[in-house]
């Protein structure tokens, strides 16, 4: 690797949906390529991201290759009934990324998400440099767990680099990993949409939750405890921005129930997904963060950026960017009584007008942009590119 050659990284991504990691990893990507590295993307699917990446213009590679995680609830029995298809699906996968590693010349690679090695064995053989980036807890927010345990965490501590995104995931993953450093570098928002965002007139205090509807995001706690406020609070609006998790229909059932039997229909809305910060953040006053554990909370840093009262559940990412922000009220997470009591002060605040998101928005702006993000971890790929540089001479 020549000091005066371009640096050509590989990040090699899951094909997530319309999710915080996806957009993450697509403003490391945009950041990147304007300090001049170049760019090489391996997807695993043809999904959202890929399709996202492709529009980009960025060289995207489609490889097929599996997961290091699967569903917790995935039995023994189904992986071992999958073992033979898998293998030779590896062997097809590890063949595309000898090819793309050839074609590239690639200097370091760069996994997106701790869910996903492809390539690894191919990687690792030819000694490239890797960074991991660990983005999820995995059994505590995904309700994932590793396909092997032990091989992949051999995996994880033959990085030369471990990134975290938060010192949540830093501290779970530490006990697990013994070999390699792990370092925190907070993800980046792309800050400029909530410079121009213009907050909507209402005469109800309206409350609002981000993402994908599932049961691990709190959302049943929070109509519950919506439900019993609206008893005693009559301007009031409940507002859930993103789709059902298709891979739970049951819970989309159980939610409109409770709309229902309340008959709180005139003060519930789904608006669906919507993907500009605009559509996302005007209607909203308070914005609560409910899920059970959030490895790092995007949604929580664009509510500060869109000047909302946040409020959110005392574990995670959440409780750690709240308490380093200095701002928002926590509740115990899952606890329905708490979550009513904390949004009751909330909508008094609100009322009265006694809050105040400029000091911690301002530090928001500063500390979780995206040029920092992706100048933390530049930092990171010229230090290994020292490093190899120095054992080449």
């Amino acid at each position: 690797m020549s000091k005066n050659s371009e640096l050509t990284v590989l990040y090699v991504c899951d094909d997530w949906p319309v999710c915080g990691a996806a957009f993450s990893v697509l403003g490391i990507l945009e950041q990147m390529k304007k300090k001049g590295v170049n760019v090489i993307v391996a997807v695993n699917g043809q999904g959202f991201f890929y399709q996202k990446v492709k529009e980009l213009g960025y060289t995207v590679y489609q490889i097929p290759y599996s997961r290091m995680a699967i569903p917790s609830e995935v039995s023994n029995f189904k992986l071992l009934i999958r073992k033979v298809p898998r293998y030779f699906k590896k062997i097809k996968s590890n063949n595309q990324f000898e090819k793309l590693l050839r074609n590239e010349k690639i200097d370091i690679v760069h996994y997106s998400s701790v869910t996903i090695d492809g390539g690894y064995e191919i990687v690792n053989r030819k000694k490239i440099p890797i960074v991991w980036h660990i983005r999820e807890f995995l059994d505590d927010d995904l309700r994932w767990r590793f396909r092997d345990y032990n091989k992949s965490i051999k995996e994880l501590e033959n990085s030369d680099v471990i990134l975290t995104v938060s010192n949540q995931v830093k501290e779970k993953f530490s006990k697990m990993i013994k070999t390699t450093d792990l370092k925190t570098i907070y993800n980046g928002i792309e800050t400029s949409p909530f410079e121009e965002l213009m907050k909507s007139k209402h005469s109800e205090v309206q409350i609002g939750m981000v993402g994908t509807i599932k049961e691990e995001k709190g959302h049943m706690e929070l109509l519950k405890a919506f439900s019993k406020l609206s008893l005693v609070k009559k301007n009031i609006r409940l507002i859930f921005l993103g789709n059902f998790d298709p891979q739970n229909n049951q819970f989309h059932s159980e939610l409109k129930k409770i709309v229902d039997e309340k008959k709180i229909s005139e003060i519930v809305e789904f608006r669906g997904q919507q993907t500009d910060v605009q559509s996302i953040w005007s209607d909203i006053d308070i914005a609560v963060v409910a899920s059970w554990a959030e490895a790092f909370g995007r949604v929580t840093v664009e509510a500060i950026l869109a000047k909302c009262l946040v409020v959110g559940a005392n574990t995670g990412g959440t409780k750690e960017i709240l308490d380093y922000l200095d701002t928002g009220i926590q509740f115990e997470a899952k606890n329905i009584d708490d979550l009513t009591n904390k949004l009751d002060e909330s909508v008094r605040l609100v009322e009265k007008k006694e809050f105040n998101t400029d000091v911690p928005r301002e530090k928001a702006l500063r500390e979780f942009s995206v040029s920092k993000n992706a100048s933390n971890i530049f930092r990171i790929y010229k230090k290994i590119r020292s490093k190899v540089d120095g054992e080449e001479l």
